[in-house]
């Protein structure tokens, strides 16, 4: 088979779909944040808690003429979903 030639919707096939069951990030960002009107979102950092190793993202924008940043922790209780606040440890 030609590599060349494979679909992304066979390679997706092969490994299992996770089903989003809250907003995306951008959703999030674009409520939270409010961004000035042509603004860029754009992703300052990224890493993992210490303590969950839980996935975090700090975005940033202009806002009201002002630099303005937040962190989006990946939630475990909504598998796919984003919150402002990090999960409690279990």
């Amino acid at each position: 088979m030609d590599v060349t030639h494979l679909s992304l919707a066979s390679s997706a096939a092969s490994r299992p779909a996770r089903i989003p069951t809250g907003p995306g990030l951008r959703d999030l960002a674009l409520r939270w944040l409010r961004p000035d009107a042509g603004a860029p979102l754009r992703v300052v950092r990224r890493g993992r808690l210490a303590e969950s190793r839980r996935r975090y993202v700090e975005i940033e924008t202009m806002s009201g003429g002002r630099r303005i940043a937040l962190f989006f922790f990946v939630s475990a209780v909504r598998p796919g979903g984003w919150s402002v606040v990090p999960d409690a440890a279990p």
